[in-house]
């Protein structure tokens, strides 16, 4: 069973976007330069894969949308972490509709659009657009979609070429007290029910391969030791990616260069959230299957 929507791309926010991006390029990936969303007023650094992307958000202070402001202010009042996921749309409006008759709190498309700097010079507009669906009660189980005009302003292959041979994100990994608790609220978003349902865990399969997988707080710390609790007082909330690469002794290398710390473990590397922003970072083979 497959979900129509896909993986589009994962919010991670950073208190200070600088140190994020060199955070993660310790990590071995090609960080694109810093860049304001036109409209919003915030500012991310990208990670670009395959058919998804990595976004650090950073600069509240400036953001003009007041719920997303209110939202992350309260998600994050002092610290860094995994805040929300993007799905596929080709076009925002029939979304909006669909989503509002089955009784999501969707927000209207809200201009993302961010000015690219592109690796021979020049610049692209991304023209992009999101539509959020606030969750009131678990805020960091918040979800959203996107739209992307002009595709060739999000996937430059430069960026695209990571030091640590990253191809594209796996898996988003998130923990909850109560795993069943959104899974309706996921299945509308996403667009399909889950593939798999039980009280540990949680998995929706997406038609590209990638998957969604709500973990229990205890099943998740006996799988990662890296996870060692929710965040504040958060019920729930994202709290890794695995990630595709075509060589974990590469991916390894790179994180020795780094003087990254790591634990390998059956075909996986991991890395501990703190060094990534308050998300563990799972390097998976090419052909893993989730």
């Amino acid at each position: 069973m497959f979900t129509t929507r896909s993986l589009d791309h994962f919010v991670v926010y950073a208190q200070d976007l600088g140190l994020a991006a060199a955070a993660w390029r310790r990590l071995g990936f090609t960080v694109m330069p810093i860049m304001e969303h036109a409209t919003i007023g915030t500012s991310n650094a990208v990670v670009q894969f395959a058919r998804t992307y990595l976004e650090l958000l950073g600069d509240l202070d400036h953001c003009r949308n007041e719920r997303l402001q209110r939202n992350l202010r309260g998600c994050f009042p002092s610290f860094d972490g995994y805040y929300m996921t993007s799905f596929t749309s080709t076009h925002l409006e029939p979304d909006h509709a669909a989503l509002k008759a089955a009784g999501i709190d969707i927000e209207l498309p809200n201009g993302a659009s961010r000015r690219v700097r592109l690796p021979a010079g020049g610049w692209i507009d991304t023209a992009s657009r999101s539509m959020y669906a606030f969750n009131a009660e678990r805020p960091r189980m918040s979800l959203f979609r996107s739209d992307h005009p002009r595709p060739e302003a999000i996937w430059i292959p430069d960026y695209q070429a990571h030091a640590n041979s990253a191809i594209d994100v796996a898996t988003v990994h998130y923990a909850a007290r109560d795993v069943g608790q959104d899974v309706e609220f996921f299945a509308k978003m996403m667009d399909g029910a889950p593939a798999e349902r039980g009280r540990d865990r949680v998995m929706f399969r997406t038609a590209n391969g990638q998957s969604v997988e709500i973990h229990a707080v205890d099943a998740a710390g006996r799988r990662w030791p890296e996870f060692t609790g929710l965040q504040g007082d958060a019920p729930a909330h994202g709290i890794g990616l695995s990630i595709r690469v075509g060589s974990l002794a590469q991916a390894r290398r790179v994180l020795g260069d780094g003087g990254v710390s790591h634990r390998a473990a059956d075909r996986r590397i991991v890395v501990h959230p703190s060094h990534a922003n308050g998300v563990f970072v799972e390097f998976v083979e090419e052909n893993y299957q989730p």
